[in-house]
């Protein structure tokens, strides 16, 4: 059987939201706490570069600001721990699983293997390890 695009959307659309479920949990603390680090960070740039340009003014200097900045520093660079890359990882293990389901359930159904109440029960129950 044929599978059409709009099941085969359907199908993937469901896995894939139970995979961005439990994806947004793993590292949600980390990625929390960077977040937070951001915005101090950001906060302390905004508040060294307003006293750097107070004091480059002071002593006749025109300051210009960067483009899309209100600061004249700006963060090119990013910054993480190491266990970054593993939560990310991990990520990455759960979207291919959810890709590798997604490809098993179309499968089936081609091949006549899955109901629709099969197919129901199935994306309900799916679970993404």
């Amino acid at each position: 059987m044929r599978i059409s695009k709009a099941i085969r959307e359907y199908v993937e659309e469901e896995i894939y939201k139970k995979y961005n479920d439990a994806a947004s949990e793993i590292g949600k603390e980390y990625y929390d706490e960077k977040k937070q680090v951001e915005e101090m960070v950001l906060e302390i740039m905004t508040e060294a570069s307003k006293k750097a340009e107070e004091y480059l003014k002071d002593l006749g200097y025109m300051v210009m600001h960067g483009y899309r900045s209100d600061s004249i520093f700006s963060l090119n660079g990013s910054f993480s721990k190491p266990e970054e890359n593993s939560i990310n990882n991990k990520r990455n293990d759960m979207r291919s699983k959810a890709r590798a389901k997604a490809r098993q359930v179309l499968f089936d159904l081609e091949m006549g293997e899955t109901t629709k109440q099969q197919l129901k029960e199935f994306l309900d129950n799916v679970v993404i390890d």
